[in-house]
């Protein structure tokens, strides 16, 4: 069997510079084996790969490799890893167009050549878990194992942990069969599976057809006193969609020249605190940029992750409402974020008082929801500038922690939103949230 060069060794090259080297010599499959040795696997993987030479094979392995083939990659179980947690760091290895996670020595071992045959027929499939009985393995997109961060840790099961994969895959439009679910009636890892898939709903359903050819989607954000940096994000992501990024001036003069692929655009001075200032264009998207039929903001601490074109979230999200947005990672209600806000220091603590006894005065429901909101997607109409207008008309009158008073807003006006699956914390597939840092 032939496998990946061994003269390229993917834990010693960055890896957009690897795919770049390789072009057509990228793998067709990247296979990542989990056994305590190569030859304990040996047979099942060649058998899996039989008919189809040129994979690249990782041992994830929890004793001693053995002697090895040449041209096979192998990396070993660290203190305290779960299995779970091995084989999504030997999967951060894999350069195939495809990647299979194969748990060898069970029966029903398919032939990858076969489950590549049909990635190949239909462009939807994301990801397929295979196998008799157990969850044998996935294959799945690298581009699609890659943004989902591969697979969640806080599984015990290897099948629960490959049913939330595709349940994931799924809650972003991907197909992708998982098989008969595991008989478990009870247990930590059947409460999980049913809770993340309650906040992941599948929208495999959703076609691909983009939005309307004549609308305009824009990316934008904002940054004032240097708060944060523009991050560059993946042209694969963008799809010809030019990010805008809205800068004081101070800021603009240290992009000059470098703006990582961002067009910027210098705000006027305001006399308003920097952070409302940043706010002004976040909220006030019909304002900002009156030209676009659809907004994507993201604030500048946002990684895009999407393994499709941004223009097809509207697709996804806004099939029935006009606006989609986080849930909060831990919170439910603008109540519990007020008085974490408070605990933080992230606002005065009388403002927040103050504007949280007038919602309650008005009657404003504990259940109302919390939104999280480092991302919006809009579908710009007349809804959605009222409801612009009245949340920027709460952030100047109380609070600047636009969290705040989004769900209050939306329950005055009556406006339903959408959310994004799971949250920010998880692998969600779309978008990661990094550590904020200063100037570069």
């Amino acid at each position: 069997m032939k496998t990946f060069p061994p003269r390229i060794d993917p834990r010693t090259v960055p890896r957009g510079r690897m795919l770049e080297q390789l072009g057509k010599r990228r793998p067709d499959v990247s296979i990542v084996a989990l056994a305590g040795s190569w030859p304990a696997c040996a047979a099942d993987v060649e058998a899996a790969a039989s008919g189809n030479p040129g994979y690249q094979i990782i041992l994830a392995c929890d004793g001693g490799a053995g002697d090895l083939p040449p041209g096979i990659t192998a990396i070993h179980r660290e203190n305290n890893e779960t299995a779970i947690e091995l084989v999504n760091r030997a999967g951060a290895l894999a350069l195939g167009r495809l990647i299979c996670i194969l748990r060898p020595g069970e029966k029903g071992t398919a032939r990858l050549s076969d489950l590549a045959d049909s990635f190949a027929r239909d462009p939807q499939l994301g990801a397929l878990a295979f196998g008799a009985g157990a969850t044998n393995g996935v294959m799945a997109r690298e581009s699609l194992w890659t943004a989902l961060a591969g697979l969640e840790p806080a599984f015990a099961g290897w099948d629960w942990a490959m049913h939330d994969f595709c349940q994931r895959a799924r809650a972003i439009g991907f197909a992708a069969p998982a098989g008969t679910l595991p008989r478990d009636a009870g247990g930590a890892d059947v409460a999980l599976f049913r809770y993340r898939a309650s906040l992941a709903p599948a929208r495999s359903a959703i076609s691909r057809s983009g939005v309307a050819a004549d609308s305009r989607f824009t990316l934008y954000t904002a940054i004032t006193n240097g708060y944060d940096t523009l991050k560059p994000q993946p042209a694969e992501s963008l799809g010809g969609i030019e990010p805008v990024a809205f800068l004081d001036e101070p800021t603009a003069e240290i992009y000059q020249g470098r703006s990582r692929g961002w067009r910027v655009t210098a705000m006027p001075p305001s006399d308003r605190d920097p952070h409302r200032a940043a706010r002004f264009p976040k909220i006030n998207a019909h304002l900002a940029l009156p030209y676009s039929d659809y907004t994507l903001w993201i604030d500048a601490s946002i990684g895009i992750v999407s393994p499709f074109p941004l223009a097809h979230l509207a697709d996804l999200f806004l099939q029935d409402r006009d606006i989609c947005l986080f849930r909060h990672y831990a919170r439910g209600s603008i109540f519990e974020e007020a008085e974490a806000c408070k605990a933080y220091g992230l606002d005065r603590p009388n403002v927040i008082d103050a504007q949280m006894a007038r919602y309650r005065a008005e009657g404003l429901p504990d259940d109302t929801g919390l939104i999280e909101a480092p991302v919006i997607l809009r579908r710009h109409t007349d809804a959605i500038r009222r409801l612009n207008e009245a949340w920027w008309g709460e952030i100047v009158r109380g609070s600047r922690r636009d969290q705040l008073s989004f769900n209050y807003v939306a329950w005055k006006l009556g406006l339903r939103y959408a959310t994004f699956p799971l949250s920010l914390a998880t692998g969600n597939g779309l978008f990661v949230k990094f550590q904020r840092r200063q100037r570069p």
